[in-house]
């Protein structure tokens, strides 16, 4: 099932592995697929999780989990970025949750320091982020503030593990 993105829908979405989030900026995303047949590809890195036909186009899967270095992910929701992004690859997440427009995101190219609070923060926001994370982003919903780092698709998707597959 693809669920087309509306302008002004949702904000973005956060994509967890491990000790990894993401923010996805909904401007980059071009439909989010349910996990469906993705087809195992003899030899190929742990990381891509086979091959499927999203929105008309046979693309790679990048098993996020694994991308990362963490454990293989359930099997979830899948991600094919905005067609001005690239194309050729999509990425399945465990889980995606919605941020909604109202919700204020603030993307910071480079947000410095976690605020300094009572609570120490959260392991994703101790250790170094990774090359293709293009700063953090923040809002507040129900849950009070939140943080997560940026994901670039641009970036992720001119990252060396997949232009040398490609």
């Amino acid at each position: 099932m693809t669920r087309p993105l509306a302008a002004g829908a949702p904000a973005g979405y956060v994509a967890e592995a491990g000790a990894y989030r993401f923010f996805i900026a909904a401007t980059q995303v071009g439909a989010v697929h349910e996990a469906g047949a993705i087809s195992a590809l003899p030899h190929a890195p742990p990381w891509l999780a086979g091959m499927a036909v999203l929105g008309g186009q046979l693309v790679g899967v990048i098993d996020w989990g694994r991308f990362l270095g963490v454990a293989r992910l359930a099997p979830g929701p899948v991600v094919l970025p905005n067609p001005g992004l690239g194309q050729g690859w999509a990425l399945q997440v465990a889980a995606l949750e919605v941020i909604e427009a109202g919700c204020g995101v603030v993307v910071e190219a480079d947000p410095g320091p976690e605020p300094a609070g009572d609570a120490a923060p959260p392991e994703w926001a101790r250790r170094p982020r990774p090359p293709f994370s293009a700063g953090r982003a923040r809002w507040t919903d129900a849950q009070g503030m939140r943080h997560a780092d940026l994901l670039d698709l641009a970036v992720l998707l001119a990252h060396p593990r997949l232009t040398e597959l490609a």
